[in-house]
């Protein structure tokens, strides 16, 4: 039984160096990739700065829209708000940087900590899914380096470019809470349906769907009340209902 139980501790031992000495020939590669922490790969905005959540009605109030049967009526959304910078120039990428995905005029940056004048990423994601980063090493206002990531190193760009900061870059919110929306599910003689969900963390939770009836009237404009918001229909028919939100919070 001691030899036996000596022979699995040698195997648990071998085990353990084989897997060190694979985890060592792996860091270097990643140390090249400079590949972002596993919390900044559940939220690529994670290292936004000043970032601060919001949350609004779509459609605005007072906005003529319309929507065809299985679009939604009104959305709660949840957003974050950052501050950052919008190019004034498109940007092409520095031939050594890996993510070649072209930067547009007014493309939105998020600010990020830096220890030169200004650094900042994109909100849209380039093809290896990292916001590509833009560094301002000087303060003049223009962008002198770029990298793939905000780890990577960053190259010179073939010219600098313009930007202006802002303090309302939209971000993604990437955990969203408790949040809900309304479905346009047409019309069936005098009566509208619409289908009321919530969400977590923009997961349907099928416990709190519910399908609603509203009456219709003949004429327009008509107003109608459903779950605490005012909306006044304009027109309906087989393509679609042209409404508006009178509410302006939920």
């Amino acid at each position: 039984m001691k030899k036996g139980g000596q022979l699995r501790t040698g195997r648990k031992w071998t085990l353990l160096l084989q897997r060190g000495a694979a985890f060592a020939m792996l860091a270097p590669i990643l140390s090249w990739m400079s590949v972002p922490a596993w919390g900044q790969a559940l939220d690529d905005w994670s290292d936004a700065l000043n970032i601060r959540a919001t949350s609004y009605l779509d459609p605005g109030p007072a906005h003529v829209v319309q929507i065809s049967v299985g679009e939604p009526l009104v959305r709660d959304i949840k957003e974050r708000i950052a501050t950052g910078a919008k190019l004034l120039e498109p940007v092409a990428m520095p031939e050594k940087v890996s993510a070649k995905m072209p930067l547009r005029t007014g493309e939105p940056l998020f600010q990020i900590g830096t220890k030169k004048a200004f650094k900042a990423c994109t909100v849209r994601l380039n093809e290896l899914r990292w916001p590509t980063c833009l560094i301002d090493d000087d303060g003049d206002g223009r962008f002198d380096r770029a990298g793939r990531n905000s780890l990577a190193p960053a190259h010179p760009l073939a010219a600098p470019a313009a930007y202006a900061t802002s303090s309302d870059i939209r971000v993604p919110a990437v955990a969203s809470g408790f949040s809900r929306a309304i479905l346009y599910q047409g019309f069936a003689g005098d009566a509208l349906r619409l289908s009321y969900r919530e969400f977590s963390d923009d997961i349907a939770r099928p416990a709190f769907s519910e399908d609603l009836s509203v009456p219709l009237g003949k004429t327009f404009p008509q107003k109608f009340a459903v779950k605490g918001l005012v909306f006044t229909i304009h027109s309906i028919d087989g393509m679609g209902l042209e409404y508006s939100l009178e509410s302006t919070a939920w």
